[in-house]
């Protein structure tokens, strides 16, 4: 099938008040809820399926993709679907005050508008480039060397150097945060971040935060400059939302912690093959299906509408998932019951 031309099923998963979820097709049948067990889906590895898409990000009304051909395509909500000309050989992207992109020659390369002939900014960074992050809020843009894996941001035209020697990278809220080589996990900024790195100084271990008393109360909290959380234990992965943050650790629990509520481990989404959080949810992606829970309520494991995932990209209330057919769907909340609608983008 052509990587342009999408087709998807409509599906709604409702959100009750207290009561089992339940997915419901676009005529209204149900099609699972959170008590029954879908049928089986193919085992077939991401790896050994064509990839439709190079990186996926979401902004708040816009999707960004990198192609498979290395191209980059964005569309706004009910408007035509743009490719930005002046960019190619991108190889991922990110969104967020600004949309930047990190291309097989390592340059990285950002724009304001979701426009075909968009101006392109050249971030001023001063090695080659394979991973791009923005914090989302102090006009930063962070990248990582291909080599060596130093993580660098531009804030307004000055370069910093953040953390030596990453394996992981991420960005958003206010915050950027960075896994080490060791498994250390580092962050700069505010909100969640400032609150773990508070914790981090007075106890060895987050999840026993809030029994001893040293997660700081919820209020203005100065934003910290690069900093070890090294309380988080060993880090393998970060999941990252707006005012929630997502650790799984090398013995491979996940501990979530925000600016609502204190660290806490989310045994529900242990063993997964991706992890992201979306709408105040860790999701965890499990051959092909995909799960989420609320870690700070402790409720039902909702199961989504949608089989065969092989990447997932989330951003606050939005939600897209990529299948092995090359589909993009992504979520949108509306109507009296918070139902959450997946439709088909065609990008």
């Amino acid at each position: 099938m052509s990587q342009r031309g999408v087709v998807g099923t409509l599906l709604v998963v409702v959100l009750g008040c207290g009561g089992t979820p339940e997915v419901r097709g676009a005529s209204g049948e149900t099609v699972a809820s959170g008590s029954e067990t879908s049928a089986p889906v193919s085992s077939t590895p991401a790896s050994a399926t064509q990839r439709a898409f190079r990186s996926i990000a979401l902004a708040e009304s816009t999707t960004w993709v990198v192609r498979a051909d290395g191209t980059l395509a964005c569309v706004r909500d009910g408007e035509p679907v743009q490719t930005i000309t002046e960019i190619d050989g991108a190889t991922s992207v990110t969104a967020g005050f600004v949309s930047c992109v990190t291309t097989e020659g390592g340059r990285v390369r950002c724009v304001r508008r979701c426009e075909a002939s968009a101006e392109i900014e050249d971030m001023p960074l001063p090695f080659a480039s394979d991973r791009v992050v923005v914090d989302g809020v102090h006009d930063r843009v962070c990248a990582r060397a291909s080599e060596g894996g130093d993580l660098a941001c531009v804030t307004r035209g000055a370069q910093e150097l953040l953390v030596s020697g990453t394996s992981e990278v991420h960005g958003g809220y206010g915050a950027v945060y960075a896994i080490d080589d060791r498994g250390t996990l580092w962050c700069a900024g505010e909100g969640a971040c400032a609150r773990a790195v508070a914790a981090s100084a007075a106890i060895d271990d987050l999840r026993r935060a809030e029994e001893v008393g040293a997660w700081p109360p919820l209020g203005e909290m100065t934003a910290v400059p690069p900093t070890a959380i090294a309380a988080a234990g060993r880090v393998r992965r970060l999941a990252l939302d707006e005012g929630m943050v997502c650790a799984e650790r090398d013995d491979g629990a996940v501990v979530c912690w925000g600016e609502l509520f204190a660290p806490v481990e989310v045994p529900a989404v242990r063993g997964a093959d991706e992890l992201v959080s979306w709408a105040a949810r860790i999701c965890a992606r499990r051959g092909g299906r995909v799960e989420c829970v609320r870690p700070a309520a402790h409720d039902e494991v909702l199961r989504l509408p949608v089989e065969g995932v092989v990447s997932l990209a989330s951003r606050g209330m939005r939600l897209c998932a990529e299948t092995r057919e090359g589909a993009l769907s992504c979520t949108r909340f509306g109507g009296p019951h918070a139902e959450v609608v997946f439709s088909p983008v065609e990008l």
